[in-house]
């Protein structure tokens, strides 16, 4: 890994949600754990 200093939107076309029920949870995990990992 590397430090990342960008903020990452996430931003579909037309606001449509594409991330929905299990895999929406599993990115959302994904996400909070590797934020709080990197602090």
């Amino acid at each position: 890994m590397y430090k990342c200093e960008y903020h990452i939107v996430w931003v579909p076309k037309y606001r449509l949600r594409i991330l929905k029920g299990t895999i929406k949870t599993l990115v959302e995990r994904d996400i909070r754990s590797l934020c709080e990992w990197k602090g």
